[in-house]
């Protein structure tokens, strides 16, 4: 990995840079605060604890818990929502990180110039990419002593901060892929980062209301292939992951395993609704590597060759406009 020059150019840039620091104390001051109120307003926001922790449990546990049980678990419910607050800000990171990796290199005619040399477009790609994932790396590094603290308490493991970090690690991957095809297949940095967000609320919220609002399109009622790409679409939910992550450290995973049989109607003893966890982070790993992959195409000569092709003629007929104008004046 330290052979490639890629990569080594974006550290080196990103280390030098102010936005990799600012990115690290706003990340972790977005943390720190919002633990603070949540430790701060924790009696009076007993109602709303009581809702979310109704999230992590079996249905209806938390609203049979005493007052000390429920001053435990609100603890535990403050590492869950710290942990939905990180994959929510690096939802938000990712694409603007990851949208003018090769745009920009376009917008500022460097491209062609990395093209030109030995450089491989594979070389390029995955520089870009390990790049963004080690700035990730950095951020997620530097929060572990806010998720530290929850374990003063007793309420989760080393296990579970290990656990947490790693599907995190490969969260930011899949959801980095998908921001590094948009900026290899659009020509600008701008147009590529809000197709990135508009796939990515896609992937996390449209399987979700799809089983809502149509729900005899799947299971039974839509048949097999039906079944099988909507199980496809929840195994790419990185929201879904998180939350199964979450479930599983708060011993509901039976409640998970059923809800999966409900939505998807997968049988609660087959491998992928047991291991779901395991099987969707495996999922998104090999559609993250396919994607990188579809990426470097991109930069192949052949599409190269057709979209130099392409501005010419752009520049072609515009320059014809511009004679044309001219002479009628």
């Amino acid at each position: 990995m330290q052979k490639n020059p890629v990569l080594k150019r974006e550290v080196r840039a990103n280390m030098r840079s102010p936005k990799l620091i600012l990115s690290i104390i706003g990340f972790n001051l977005v943390l720190a605060l919002s633990g603070f109120i949540f430790l701060a307003f924790f009696e009076e926001a007993q109602p709303l604890e009581r809702l979310f922790l109704e999230l992590f449990f079996q249905e209806n546990a938390a609203s049979s818990m005493s007052d000390n049980e429920l001053a435990y678990n609100s603890i535990r419910l403050l590492y869950c929502l710290l942990i939905m607050l990180e994959f929510v800000l690096l939802f938000f990171i990712i694409p603007t990180l990851t949208g003018s990796m090769i745009a920009g290199e376009r917008e500022h005619q460097t491209l062609d110039l990395m093209l030109t040399t030995q450089l491989t477009p594979k070389t390029i790609v995955f520089g870009k990419l390990l790049a963004m994932m080690k700035t990730i790396l950095m951020i997620l590094i530097s929060t572990l002593p806010i998720l530290s603290l929850v374990n003063v308490f007793g309420s989760f493991s080393v296990f579970d901060m290990i656990a947490s970090f790693g599907v995190m690690l490969v969260v930011s991957f899949f959801l980095g892929s998908i921001g590094l095809l948009f900026s290899a297949w659009i020509k600008r940095s701008v147009p590529a980062t809000l197709c990135t967000y508009i796939v990515l609320l896609g992937l996390c919220i449209l399987p979700l209301m799809l089983v809502r609002l149509t729900p005899e399109l799947i299971g039974s009622g839509g048949g097999r292939p039906a079944t099988f790409a909507y199980t496809l679409a929840m195994l790419m939910n990185p929201l879904l992951t998180v939350v199964c992550l979450l479930k599983m450290r708060f011993g509901a995973e039976a409640s998970f395993i059923s809800y999966l049989e409900s939505t998807t109607h997968l049988a609660s003893d087959s491998p992928i609704a047991r291991h779901w966890l395991i099987m969707s982070l495996l999922f998104q790993v090999t559609v993250a590597y396919l994607l990188v992959l579809l990426s470097t195409k991109y930069l192949q000569p052949r599409y190269r060759r057709r979209e130099m092709n392409g501005a010419i003629k752009e520049r072609m007929s515009s320059e014809t406009e511009t004679e044309t104008e001219d002479e009628k004046e």
